[in-house]
């Protein structure tokens, strides 16, 4: 991702792209606040650039949730994220059983975490996910471990 390389020229192509397609699908608040870091960009002002990424980035993940049920058929992969492969999602699941089998459930919170720079495109890979982070949120270590080795399983 430009912001990332600290490619400002790129950084406010992208956060134009950002301001405009937020105000063609009728998305005013995120389409406002694209505008404040795209000027900045223009100004050359990246202090205020470095400050406001972040919060922008989220609301757009947060907005980006809200479309996911909408295109559950698609596997559409903004620029800058990942498809979860085999390897990857094994990855997450040998350190999310290791946590469990310590119960710590900061650490199991940690492992859960990195699930999260990946985008899902298989419905079971969602489910599985979704099993494991409603278990978790019910302290069911158990069910947890059982999951994460059953999809751990499946994918190997």
């Amino acid at each position: 991702m430009a912001f990332e390389e600290k490619n400002y020229e790129n950084y406010t192509i992208e956060v134009h792209s950002l301001k405009s397609i937020a105000k063609q699908i009728g998305v005013g608040a995120l389409s406002k606040f694209a505008a404040q870091p795209e000027k900045a960009g223009h100004e050359g002002n990246l202090s205020f650039i470095d400050a406001n990424t972040e919060a922008l980035l989220a609301d757009y993940r947060e907005f980006k949730k809200k479309l996911r049920p909408l295109f559950a058929d698609e596997v559409a992969v903004p620029v800058g994220e990942k498809i979860a492969d085999k390897e990857s999602i094994a990855a997450c699941l040998e350190q999310l059983i290791a946590t469990l089998e310590e119960i710590d459930s900061l650490a199991i919170e940690e492992a859960l975490e990195s699930f999260d720079q990946y985008t899902y495109g298989r419905e079971s890979e969602k489910k599985y996910l979704e099993q494991i982070r409603k278990a978790s949120e019910e302290f069911d270590i158990d069910l947890c471990m059982e999951l994460a080795v059953k999809w751990k399983e499946e994918i190997t």
